[in-house]
């Protein structure tokens, strides 16, 4: 899940990082910091309650409470207040989630090299799949839903709308100081359509996020109520 969604979350930064003075990686390394602050917080716990579920289940509420968040940015979202929680709450579900995971994995095959030697291959095969499997799904998602946007507000785009026609109007009059009217209209018109374009991948984008956090609220039950792990 975490790669899946990863491109997806710099496509939405990236929207919020270009109206900022401050460098975009700032926010990102600060995110990242929260995978070591909760592997210090776990390592002292590991020892003397090893069971992973309590891990799990509050692993996946930050991954749910990460994709909530980014559901319901706006384009007012400021980065520190808005995009930063976010962040450290996905850096908190890959320490609790996939770090417990890795230690969980081969817990039972540890004294046996050569089970332990074709555990690790199917392991690696099996993350290719996954792998694969979830990034062509969330590529497959996230165009479905960019043409449906695309086309909701592509119904917008015409002069019998005054919302539209003031716009256009507008944005060729300021166009036509520097080139001829009918050149003003084509570029106003053209500029018109890559702000729907943009809009659509955004509010695709939003529909991806909400997705995640259903997702890992599905995933969050399923840990709390299985006895497999303790």
């Amino acid at each position: 899940a975490a790669r899946d969604h990863l491109g997806m979350l710099r496509a939405i930064k990236s929207e919020w990082c270009a109206r900022s003075p401050r460098n975009p990686h700032l926010f990102q390394s600060l995110g990242l910091l929260a995978s070591l602050a909760t592997w210090l917080i776990m390592s002292p716990i590991l020892p003397k309650f090893p069971a992973p579920r309590k891990f799990f289940v509050l692993g996946f509420a930050a991954l749910a409470l990460f994709g909530w968040i980014l559901s319901s940015l706006t384009p007012q979202a400021a980065m520190w207040t808005d995009v930063l929680p976010a962040l450290l709450c996905h850096g908190c579900f890959i320490m609790l989630v996939l770090a417990t995971t890795a230690m969980q994995t081969f817990r039972d095959v540890g004294r046996d090299d050569e089970l332990h030697t074709h555990a690790q291959q199917v392991k690696n095969m099996a993350a290719q799949l996954s792998t694969a499997f979830g990034v062509s799904f969330a590529t497959v998602f996230l165009q479905w839903r960019t043409t449906v946007q695309y086309d909701h507000l592509g119904i917008r785009l015409n002069f019998s709308d005054p919302v539209f026609a003031a716009s256009h109007n507008g944005m060729t009059a300021a166009l036509s100081a520097s080139v001829d009217a009918s050149t003003a209209a084509q570029m106003a018109m053209a500029q018109q359509a890559q702000q729907v374009a943009q809009q659509a991948i955004m509010l695709a984008g939003v529909e991806y996020f909400w997705m995640i956090a259903i997702v890992a609220i599905v995933a969050l039950l399923v840990s709390a109520a299985q006895r497999i792990f303790r």
